[in-house]
């Protein structure tokens, strides 16, 4: 079972209070109010009050704010084993539904199919972030999803499949090398960039001739795309050049009821975005437009012509792949890349002069001792510390969880030590880079 703040979360939930429906939900997602232990009579005032004090940070409110929410739920029946949820009308939350990551469950599956069908948008998990999903051919649908998250018309949006199959009828031409890649990596994070079909509106491609395809590895967006019968349209579900959402809070805090359902499996094992290649280069090598969870050396060993430049494009003209922009990935904070180490801690020093409300991300040993000594000196104050794994892989699945927890402390800068320059780092230090530019 899992947990937030140290309290349990628990399965469904069963109430029957009489309450204006503007002004309190009924759910139990991902726990936007823990529970509180269970009785057959209804809580006291002081228990009501409890369960909205502990309102998970989501909802990004104070409990004393509600006094009619607190009257309500002072006035609720709690069924035996059941938990109660209470989401407040004026947080803005959207309905969110768990389930299992490794065997979703068919009705919940059915439910958010069911959202998509009526040209909703739905928030789902994949192995990389969580994704919000409309119906991919539907125009009107996909057109949704560029309101919800204030993304610019040229920014093209990947369509998720369950096959190379089902991807093959969204390309006009299908190479052999993107077999290739395809027979290697899915279902997985490596996106691939083939010329679209006709049938693919212009509004997923950004108005150019080509689509980005990738079959995700996830249980739960399997799921999904199967019961629809039909690719999916999922950019990351935050708003426009935020950071990356790594667990249903995450997509809660930036999209709020902008989105219709959010499915909530737990948090995305990969943290960071599926790697992009364009395979439609006519005679030339195909190339890496975004680094990503694939590593360019496993791509490599599938088609070693492939080549890859970072790039960095202001304004909002088309391109070929998401995640392009010089500033993306970004929290509301103020990133600061400090150098590795023993340096870290002049730098991180240095910032704190100007800046009093100071968070820090460090990775390496001397760089976490230093903080460490220098914090219980009372030499810095730090309202956020990470310390995070020294290895990539486990850094990229922490790093956008680390700046979504920046953000909701304030800061008035975030000073993150630089990662290493070493292959397995790409990905992170592409994400870290863009962040912090001004």
């Amino acid at each position: 079972m899992a947990a937030i703040g140290g309290r349990p979360l628990g399965g469904g939930v069963t109430a029957n209070p009489p309450f204006a429906p503007d002004e309190l939900a009924l759910a139990d997602p991902v726990g936007l109010v823990a529970g509180f232990p269970l009785t057959a009579a209804p809580p006291p005032p002081q228990a009501a009050a409890a369960l909205a004090a502990t309102m998970h940070p989501a909802a990004n409110t104070n409990a004393a704010s509600f006094p009619r929410a607190l009257r309500i739920a002072a006035d609720l029946t709690f069924e035996p084993r059941a938990r109660l949820a209470l989401l407040l009308s004026s947080c803005a939350v959207p309905r969110v539904l768990r389930l299992s990551a490794t065997s979703p469950e068919p009705a919940v599956i059915a439910e958010a199919a069911a959202v998509l069908a009526r040209g909703g948008l739905v928030a789902f998990p994949t192995e990389t972030v969580y994704g919000l999903g409309a119906r991919g051919l539907h125009e009107r649908d996909v057109a949704r999803i560029f309101e919800a998250k204030e993304r610019p018309k040229g920014h093209p949006l990947i369509l998720h499949v369950d096959s190379e199959a089902m991807a093959q009828t969204l390309a006009s031409q299908w190479p052999d090398r993107a077999s290739r890649l395809a027979r290697a990596f899915w279902p997985g994070p490596l996106t691939l960039v083939v010329e679209r079909d006709a049938r693919v509106p212009d509004v997923v491609s950004g108005g150019l001739a080509t689509v980005g395809v990738r079959a995700p590895q996830h249980p739960v967006a399997l799921a999904l795309i199967r019961a629809v019968r039909e690719p999916l349209a999922a950019p990351s579900a935050n708003a426009h050049t935020h950071v990356s959402p790594t667990t249903a809070a995450h997509v809660v805090r930036s999209l709020g009821d902008r989105v219709d359902l959010v499915l909530d499996a737990g948090p995305c094992t990969h943290g960071i975005e599926s790697t992009v290649v364009d395979v439609t280069v006519a005679g030339g090598p195909p190339r890496v437009l975004r680094a990503g969870a694939a590593t360019l050396e496993a791509i490599r060993a599938v088609v070693p012509d492939v080549t890859y430049d970072h790039v960095a494009l202001t304004g909002d003209a088309a391109r070929a792949s998401p995640g392009l922009a010089a500033k993306h990935y970004a929290p509301r904070t103020r990133v600061v890349l400090a150098r590795q180490g023993s340096k870290f801690l002049e730098e991180l020093l240095g910032v704190a002069r100007v800046s009093p409300r100071l968070g820090a991300i460090v990775w390496s040993a001397d760089a976490k001792r230093d903080v460490d000594v220098t914090f219980r000196n009372g030499d810095v104050t730090l309202l956020t510390l990470a310390e995070l794994p020294a290895h990539a892989e486990g850094y990229g699945a922490a790093i956008f969880a680390a700046l979504h927890d920046a953000d909701e402390a304030k800061l008035d800068a975030l000073v993150i030590e630089a990662v290493p320059d070493a292959p397995p780092w790409w990905a992170v230090r592409d994400r870290l880079r863009r962040a912090a530019e001004a």
